[in-house]
C-alpha cells in the first residue's frame, strides 16, 4: 500500500521524540513524510540517482499502512536521516527532544545504533 500522504497538516513539521513515540507537528523541517519524487535527467539527478529513487520508491512503497495511523516520515537530525513512523498532528504532544536538542540525548531516545559522529563522516 502506498504511503503517499502529506503530514502536518501541509506545512512544515518538526519532530519531538520521545521514549515510545516519535510525533510531528508545525515546525523547523526536521520531519518529512516519507515520499521520494521522481525527476528527469540533469546535472544534478543523473542516471544513478533516477535508479536509485526508483528502488527506493519501490521499497517505501511496499510497507503496509501503520495500523496506529501513524504516517512512514524522515525525521531529520544534524547527524543523518531516521525512517520511522510517526504521528502528525496540530495536537501532538510537545516536551520530547527535537533537532536542536543535545544530540547524544537525542541518539539514545531514537535509539540511533551508529554514533552520530560516524553517520555525519559517511555523509561527507
Amino acid at each position: 500500500m502506498e504511503n503517499n500522504v502529506i503530514g502536518c497538516v501541509g506545512k512544515m513539521c518538526g519532530f519531538s521524540a520521545f521514549t515510545k513515540e516519535v510525533a510531528c507537528s508545525g515546525g523547523n523541517g526536521s520531519c518529512w513524510s516519507a515520499v521520494m519524487l521522481e525527476a528527469d535527467e540533469s546535472p544534478f539527478h543523473d542516471k544513478s540517482l533516477q535508479e536509485a529513487t526508483a528502488i527506493i520508491r519501490k521499497a517505501l512503497n511496499s510497507i503496509p499502512a501503520d495500523p496506529d495511523g501513524r504516517k512512514l516520515s524522515f525525521v531529520h537530525t544534524p547527524n543523518g536521516t531516521l525512517l520511522a513512523w510517526v504521528t502528525h498532528s496540530e495536537d501532538a504532544p510537545s516536551g520530547g527532544l527535537g533537532y536542536y536538542d543535545d544530540q547524544n540525548e537525542l541518539a539514545k531516545v531514537l535509539r540511533i545504533r551508529k554514533s552520530f559522529e560516524t553517520a555525519a563522516d559517511a555523509a561527507r
